[in-house]
């Protein structure tokens, strides 16, 4: 990661432009990072590629981290934990509850009270925050979006997927209120 890292002088969007990977060993449909974890949606391209992704993925993680604030030992406190998706209306779920984690930086007790208070000031925070594949599927391209693999992602997820159809998808249909 220090090379790589060195080679592009830190500009770390012009990784997501140059690098290509040799062997993927998943898709990646969606993600948003948090500031204490991630969600991610993958599709398993061989046997045992999420695992090997997952490894590698925190394995990089750490080195990063361990280097850049002169840390050592682990960082995580247990394992991954992954959910097989089986039917596309868990999926449609699932991809909501990626995309829908980060609403509770902007109200924290959203989920709790129900409702989501203020749906403009949610919809700015979310088409802003850099940190989800939300941004790749509703606001803008960027190179960022290399990652994802938009193209096997099923036709609803290239389909307009605004906030209050992925409440109702969350909340199973209450528009918000859970």
């Amino acid at each position: 990661m220090g090379n790589l890292l060195n080679n592009y002088k830190g500009r770390t969007s012009l990784i997501f432009e140059k690098e290509v990977p040799d062997k993927r060993l998943v898709d990646i449909l969606a993600y948003t990072l948090m500031p204490n974890h991630i969600h991610i949606v993958l599709q398993e391209i061989g046997i045992g590629g999420i695992s090997k992704f997952m490894q590698k993925l925190f394995t990089a993680h750490a080195m990063y981290f361990n280097k850049k604030y002169d840390h050592s030992g682990t960082l995580f406190e247990s394992k991954f934990k992954a959910k097989l998706v089986d039917n596309e209306a868990y999926f449609r779920w699932i991809f909501s509850y990626t995309h829908l984690n980060q609403v509770a930086l902007v109200e924290p007790k959203w989920e709790e009270k129900g409702i989501i208070s203020d749906p403009d000031t949610v919809r700015k925070f979310m088409n802003g925050y850099r940190w989800s594949s939300y941004y790749d599927y509703m606001v803008a391209d960027r190179p960022e979006s290399a990652i994802l693999s938009m193209g096997k992602s099923p036709d609803f997820l290239r389909e307009v997927n605004d906030l209050e159809e992925m409440l109702s998808v969350y909340t199973g249909g209450n528009g918000g209120k859970i």
